[in-house]
């Protein structure tokens, strides 16, 4: 959902004198302004279009957009037409001020294929018998070139479909900044050029257009005298080449070609497939429902492994096309959608998690095959699988279903003096009430920052009264019920005016909590495929919507009902009653009289589909005194687009105007600024007979205004302007810089994206003071505004798992624009420290100095301390190759991986000592002239043992003999005489103390 209509929606409105009765001039189609088309054939056509329409198309992008449409005259059908071909349409009704795109966020999409809009395509539109069209210029546009010096020049074509250069007063250039500073030399955010100066009646452009050669189609836009400053705004700008139209000053068409971040294909939401191969596609068939061996209706209540009850539930959210199923434990399962007995809606082998809940259609979970179904009341809704019994093992097909009940909610009204009441209905499959008992409301709001005062996100209202509010029935027997919220502070009303409605069925026994019809109407609530990952296209259905919401009016609105299919016939009833095919039919503005109205219609395409019933309430006063005579104009609420309801900033290049005059005198609107040099007529209306009038203005290019009203009687002259109102015109959405990972974030290794902080913050710039939204793997998982000089630092508001992660920010700025995401950035959590290994491992059997050797994960690095405190991140030695140990010591690690992670600090202590000393050496003759010598072994850690001999037992002792480690016997060859030995153990460290001195005689 694009966040500028969020927002939109998400303001209190201003209530202003005779708003209302403006509009109802609007739709009665008596705006001057709006020039009378005359009757036409479908093959009358014009080219280019008619005054007040206008077609601009964005070949690039594959982007229509239609202006000054009266949505009184019905749908507008828009086509693209190649060599007399048409590869694509869409059909809808414009907005209240004449407003339609194409293929653009919010808009409507094409239809079986996106067009790869060329040039000369025709884009026509047919609205009422009338049609329009314009040829699609072939305009091109290149990248800015720095020349140096402060020039910088632009290189483009402008050719007509014979191959001839367009006429000169038909071509523009435009460089748009991607950011919200002015270009010094035009103080605007675009820099403009022209072949002359006052091309179209326009003020002095900043740089002039010149043909590259006589009879060149080819053409370059050069600026001279630019800042350094200017130079770099360009350089990061979007370059655009325009094609004015065949008639520059009637701004009835334009081409605009753009070089930047554009790109062509199916916009999001839209799916169908370009012509180029772009992902999309129509709804293909479906698989029907398995066959099973038991039926559960509603689903059952199991005994768990632990022999407790757990209820297995289905929760249908037909707005969204969306189920959620809760205490299945299967290994595979099928969800199915059936009507009538028909599969229209499948999910197959859909897994669900430890706790037995998965989803359908929604972020992160299944997705349907085939069709996303557009789920609506009476669908059965049932989960498939295969059961075993722990007891006999016998394997059966198991079934559990609810029916999607027919509950509906509409938009809550402010009654005033704190009390907030919400109008839906309740009824079964034979048009009955549903006991009240099922039925339940709730209004929940945006997050946590919206709080109800009483602690929690939602206001309740049911039958019983126990929580925030009562329901009940309207009347004996009606399925219209209404939920009543009273003593409500002022902030409590705002929230719940902004909030989602929903209605709730319980379920046919409610304590059971089995199942659940949740119906829910806000403004991010949409149905079809849950993007990003599910695609399946969305089954064919036709829907139906009120021009004016349900409310409270200060007169009767007329009200238009609109279907998505021109073919469609729409009918209604005014008493609440649900209507028929012998309904009235919608043919003319419905005028909703004092008092309360409950409007309920339908739309319904002959010979095949029927949209879902829909209900508005009208809560009108009695119709205020005329307003005092002439104020300055006033922008409606619903066009001051973007953070602020008074802020006079709107993206809408036609916004529309308020105010009072004179009964039926003629108004006209006045501009300065953006294109306008000295004051010059935007607009022209005439007063309502109550003194109320609407302004919908030519288009607004870019920029910043002044605007004032002069009020005449018909056949006189203008009188004096009103005081000016101050309007910034900004459609465009400036994506922020890339985004990258904030260095106090990326932990360990600087710039890797690799971080153990599972809330990390991504840092950028972008305009200054503009919203910002931070996306994680598809998700909006942190928001925040840009400083006053355009930086930002966005957190995540959900722990990250860990692993790889894609994150990009969207920006919103104070026009309520939507940028495109930033490009995506990689960052991979990781919370665990890296492991190591060491040879050798601590001990005491060390017979010299040696080296230690520590190995880990690559990137990581190890600190040591040799009898030394524990190492830290950051203190210790750096290990960076092998550590010789040459006395007793104790070798303190930790490893520091790329993440940042730091291991628990390891020691190995390495003993490094003489050996302990032999005992019980005793001495034999075995033989003549041998001495054999015995003795215990005490030491782990000995290289070797020296035999000392002497014929003295207190002096004389010299070294004859050294054995090998671990022995424990040896001989020494002796003549006769007497003889005293002893011994020692000795290693790399020293000698240990010799054994006890022993003596034998050799007598032969």
């Amino acid at each position: 959902m694009n966040k500028a209509i969020l927002k939109q929606t998400a303001r209190v409105p201003r209530v202003l004198p005779a708003t209302v009765a403006a509009y109802a001039l609007l739709f009665a189609g008596a705006i001057l302004l709006r020039a009378p088309v005359p009757a036409a054939s479908a093959q009358a056509v014009n080219e280019p279009p008619a005054a007040p329409h206008s077609i601009i198309v964005f070949p690039e992008r594959d982007f229509v957009t239609v202006e000054g449409y009266d949505p009184a005259d019905g749908t507008v059908r828009i086509e693209v037409v190649r060599n007399g071909v048409v590869v694509s349409s869409a059909a809808g009704v414009p907005d209240k001020v004449g407003f339609l795109e194409v293929n653009h966020p919010g808009g409507l999409c094409w239809e079986n294929v996106t067009p790869n809009i060329r040039p000369g395509d025709i884009v026509r539109t047919t609205q009422n018998g009338v049609v329009d069209q314009t040829r699609t210029a072939n305009v091109t546009a290149g990248p800015a070139v720095d020349m140096g010096g402060g020039t910088i020049v632009i290189h483009g074509t402008a050719l007509d479909a014979a191959g001839n250069r367009l006429p000169e007063d038909q071509i523009e250039q435009r460089m748009v900044a991607s950011s919200a500073t002015p270009f010094a030399l035009s103080g605007r955010r675009t820099l403009r050029a022209d072949f002359v100066s006052t091309a179209g009646g326009l003020p002095t452009q900043d740089g002039l257009i010149t043909w590259d050669a006589p009879g060149s189609a080819n053409w370059t836009a050069t600026y001279t005298g630019l800042s350094a400053a200017d130079v770099t705004l360009a350089l990061q700008s979007e370059s655009r080449g325009y094609w004015l139209g065949s008639d520059p000053a009637a701004l009835t068409e334009l081409t605009i070609f753009e070089v930047g971040d554009v790109a062509n294909g199916p916009q999001s939401p839209c799916v169908a497939p370009s012509e180029d191969g772009s992902p999309g596609g129509s709804p293909g068939p479906v698989p029907p429902a398995p066959a099973y061996d038991q039926l559960f209706d509603p689903p059952q209540v199991i005994i768990d492994e632990d022999g407790l009850p757990e209820v297995q539930s289905i929760v249908v959210f037909p707005e969204r096309d969306f189920v959620s199923l809760e205490g299945f434990h299967a290994n595979s399962m099928t969800i199915n959608v059936l009507r009538n007995g028909v599969t229209v809606g499948a999910a197959l082998n859909v897994t669900p998690d430890i706790a037995g809940v998965f989803e359908v259609n929604h972020p992160g979970a299944a997705c349907w095959v085939g069709q996303t179904p557009d789920i609506r009341p009476g669908d059965v809704v049932r989960a498939t699988y295969t059961f075993t019994d722990p007891v006999t093992f016998q394997t059966s097909v198991i079934a559990e279903q609810t029916t999607v009940a027919n509950v509906t909610a509409e938009r809550p009204i402010d009654m005033g003096g704190g009390t907030v009441i919400v109008h839906g209905t309740a009824q079964d499959a034979a048009g009955n009430p549903l006991p009240i008992g099922q039925v339940e409301q709730r209004l929940v709001n945006g997050g946590d920052r919206f709080d109800f005062n009483g602690g929690r996100r939602t206001l309740r209202a049911n039958s019983v009264g126990a929580d925030d509010g009562t329901l009940a029935y309207d009347a004996p027997g009606s399925v219209n019920w209404t939920a009543t919220y009273t003593n409500l502070g002022a902030a409590d009303v705002r929230r719940a005016m902004e909030a989602e409605s929903r209605g709730y069925w319980l379920g046919r026994d409610p304590a059971a909590l089995n199942e659940l019809t949740i119906f829910e109407l806000g403004a991010d609530v949409v149905g079809g495929p849950a993007t990003p990952s599910c695609t399946a296209p969305p089954e064919p259905t036709v829907t139906v919507t009120a021009s004016e919401r349900s409310g409270v009016y200060a007169e009767g609105p007329n009200v238009y009902l609109v279907p998505s299919d021109p073919l469609a016939e729409v009918f209604y009833t005014l008493d609440g009653s649900q209507p028929t095919t012998l309904s009235t039919r919608f043919a003319a503005p419905i005028s909703i009289p004092a008092g309360t109205t409950r409007l309920r219609f339908f739309a319904s395409v002959p010979g095949g589909l029927r949209s879902q019933f829909v209900s508005e309430t009208y809560v009108a006063a009695t119709p205020a005194p005329p307003p005092n005579p002439l104020n300055a104009p006033d922008l409606i609420a619903e066009h001051d687009t973007g953070v602020s309801a008074t802020d006079n900033v709107t993206r809408n290049p036609r916004p529309v105007f308020v105010g009072s005059a004179a009964p039926l005198n003629i108004v006209e609107l006045y501009a300065t600024g953006g294109p306008f040099s000295t004051s010059t007529l935007a607009g022209r209306t005439r007063a309502s007979s109550g003194g109320a009038y609407m302004i919908l203005p030519a288009v607004l290019l870019d920029g910043d205004y002044s605007l004032a009203v002069k009020t005449y009687p018909v056949g006189g002259a203008p009188g004096a302007a009103t005081p000016p109102l101050a309007v910034t015109i900004d459609t465009i959405a400036v994506t922020p810089s890339s985004a990258f990972l904030d260095p106090s974030s990326d932990t360990g290794t600087q710039g890797d994206g690799i971080t153990n902080d599972t809330t990390p913050a991504v840092r950028g710039t972008a305009e200054p003071g503009v919203q910002l939204d931070l996306y994680f793997d598809g998700l909006q998982w942190g928001s925040g505004a840009a400083g006053p000089d355009g930086q930002y630092v966005l957190v995540s508001n959900q722990p990250l798992t860990a692993g790889l992660h894609t994150a990009y920010v969207v920006s919103s700025d104070v026009a309520g624009n939507v940028s495109n995401p930033t490009p995506l950035i990689s960052i991979t959590v990781d919370t665990t420290a890296a492991a190591s290994n060491i040879t050798p491992q601590g001990g005491s059997s060390f017979t010299g100095p040696f080296n230690v050797a520590i190995s880990t994960e690559s990137g990581a690095t190890i600190r040591y301390t040799l009898n030394g405190p524990n190492p830290t991140a950051t203190t210790g030695t750096l290990y960076t190759g092998l550590i010789n140990i040459s006395a007793t010591t104790v070798l303190r690690f930790v490893t520091v991986d790329r993440a940042g992670n730091v291991s628990a600090v390891r020691t190995e202590t390495y003993t490094l000592a003489p050996p302990a000393a032999p005992s019980a050496l005793s001495v034999s003759n075995p033989s003549a002239g041998l001495v054999q010598l015995v003795w215990t072994d005490n030491s782990n850690n000995e290289s070797g043992f020296e035999v000392w001999r002497s014929t003295s037992a207190t002096t004389g002792f010299v070294l004859v003999r050294t054995v090998a480690a671990n022995t424990l016997t040896t001989t020494d060859g002796v003549p006769k005489g007497t003889y005293y030995y002893r011994m020692r153990a000795k290693n790399g460290f020293g000698f240990s103390a010799y054994t006890t001195t022993v003596g034998i005689t050799v007598k032969r």
